[in-house]
């Protein structure tokens, strides 16, 4: 799984962090969000496939931009569980 850690807003992600995860080769990878925002914890039900999980996190940043908030970077998942 990918655990993005936020202080602020769930679009307020580690964009440069999971770029780095999801420049992997796609083939059959299915990956898990988790978001902590403003201290509450959200795992998406499903896994996304490798392509819808950029295209969420691409429509995130977008957001994030357009309210002037500036990426925050994770260098670990220490304190989520991640499935």
């Amino acid at each position: 799984g990918v655990a993005v850690r936020s202080g602020f807003d769930v679009a307020q992600i580690a964009w440069p962090a999971l770029q780095a995860v999801f420049a992997e080769p796609a083939g059959r990878t299915r990956l898990r969000v988790v978001v902590q925002a403003r201290g509450a914890r959200h795992r998406t039900a499903a896994t996304f496939s490798h392509d819808v999980a950029l295209d969420w996190l691409g429509a995130c940043e977008d957001h994030a931009a357009r309210r002037h908030m500036r990426p925050q970077r994770v260098y670990g998942t220490a304190g989520f569980r991640t499935s």
